[in-house]
């Protein structure tokens, strides 16, 4: 699956990307944001795509001016509750405060619901990252719950909360983006998508 919009395109993620990932993943520059904070071996890479490709995970290389930059999810997604957790990690500083991760988020919340109907999302957040937990609460998200022992705090968005705060996000998106509607499977392309991940992605 490939999704363009706004400037940007999202590759789901597939084998050729995870060496990449990991690679990324493994500075300390984003290390220092993550919970798990050693390094990850490539067997180790190669068992966590193991679990996470399927239909319950949605990971995506974020690509910006033929450009690689960065990677975005929604992951254990619970299908009857309509819920799931997103996340995201930009790996090329310049593009880190820019508006390119607030395109991004308005694209995995468009897809979270208003195409696979998901009620609400969570992201996971260290206290210590207070650019990030600025930059989520514009788009709605509010505390959920904290972990005082670990430093984790979890955020909630619902989709009420969503197309009530973050209008104003959506809008500015769309003017950059220079498209004025929201995703829809219109910018969805499923040509590379073989027999095989149709029936372990997209089926079920």
């Amino acid at each position: 699956m490939i999704i363009r919009k706004y400037g940007i395109t999202l590759h789901r993620l597939k084998q050729e990307h995870i060496e990449l990932v990991r690679v990324k993943r493994n500075s300390s520059e984003i290390r220092k944001h993550m919970f798990y904070t050693e390094q990850i071996t490539r067997e180790m890479q190669r068992e966590w795509f193991e679990r996470i490709n399927n239909i319950y995970n949605y990971y995506f290389i974020i690509e910006y001016e033929n450009e690689m930059i960065g990677i975005t999810n929604g992951k254990n997604v619970d299908y009857e509750k309509g819920e799931a957790e997103g996340g995201m990690f930009i790996w090329e500083k310049k593009h880190i405060d820019s508006y390119l991760p607030v395109i991004v988020s308005v694209c995995m919340a468009d897809l979270s619901f208003n195409i696979l109907r998901y009620k609400k999302t969570y992201a996971e957040v260290k206290k210590t990252n207070q650019r990030l937990i600025n930059y989520i609460s514009q788009l709605g998200y509010s505390l959920y719950s904290s972990e005082p022992g670990t430093g984790k705090l979890v955020y909630v968005l619902t989709k009420e909360d969503y197309f009530n705060k973050a209008d104003k996000v959506r809008k500015l998106v769309m003017k950059i983006g220079k498209d004025d509607t929201p995703l829809s499977e219109d910018d969805f392309d499923l040509s590379t998508v073989t027999p095989e991940e149709r029936k372990l992605l997209y089926t079920g």
